[in-house]
């Protein structure tokens, strides 16, 4: 399934402050790492070692030395709805 629209990139650091945001127009999400990390390495003269992003961006593991770290799928997707349903 894909998504269609605009798209916005925030990247900020693990203490919270945004190194960086773009705005992409109909992009898929991994298709906006790259750009996303340049904007944050002039803004701020650094590279960025470890990118943290969500189900979107899976499919590289790495950008121009950035490691890029998504979450596993869940192993039961309809676990919670269970937990929920037996609490009732």
């Amino acid at each position: 399934m894909y998504e269609f629209g605009n798209k916005v990139s925030i990247i900020r650091s693990i203490t919270g402050i945004i190194l960086g945001a773009r705005s992409f127009r109909n992009e898929y999400d991994g298709h906006t790492i790259e750009e996303s990390l340049l904007q944050v390495e002039r803004i701020t003269g650094k590279k960025v070692g470890r990118l943290a992003g969500d189900m979107g961006y899976r499919g590289k593991k790495e950008v121009n030395g950035t490691q890029i770290l998504i979450p596993d799928a869940p192993i039961n997707p309809n676990r919670s709805l269970e937990i929920f349903a037996s609490k009732m």
